[in-house]
């Protein structure tokens, strides 16, 4: 088993990578002529969801005889290849959402969201690394107070 196998070493490299993410995506939206600006995509105010809005056609339903969730496929392949050039396609994860009208039926318009999903850093990593920096403070704060008594009583110093 290699270091970089270790949950630690993953749980940072999923930290680093989100900042790294932020700064890719912040980059693509502020250049006007990029790709993320012609197909209209956003990003949420902490950077980690890229999200779109479409609107598909009745028309195009029913002239290529799709349904609608395969025209919303349709629609995002290109901004799935699109992430997948610039590399993260392992960390994001696509969510699908249906838009009501005022009655509750449902319209043809969908959010699609694209979130930033890390590979290991989550809740489960995040209280094991809190509970293992606590013991290591722990022992260390103890061992230094205690050090000095410890010798004093097996005569050492």
């Amino acid at each position: 088993m290699s270091l970089t196998d270790w949950g630690f070493v993953q749980g940072v490299k999923d930290v680093v990578n989100f900042f790294r993410f932020r700064r890719e995506m912040k980059r693509e939206m502020d250049d006007p002529a990029s790709m993320f600006n012609r197909y209209g995509l956003k990003l949420n105010w902490l950077r980690n969801i890229v999200y779109v809005q479409f609107n598909c056609k009745e028309e195009d339903l029913q002239k290529y005889d799709y349904n609608q969730e395969r025209m919303v496929y349709f629609k995002i392949k290109p901004i799935c290849d699109y992430m997948t050039d610039l590399g993260w396609s392992e960390y994001l994860v696509p969510e699908f959402n249906n838009f009501t009208d005022e009655d509750g039926k449902m319209t043809l318009s969908y959010g699609v969201l694209l979130v930033f999903t890390p590979v290991r850093f989550g809740s489960r990593w995040i209280r094991r690394t809190a509970l293992w920096i606590a013991v290591i403070t722990a022992a260390v704060t103890l061992g230094i107070r205690f050090v000095p008594e410890i010798c004093a009583r097996l005569n050492i110093m």
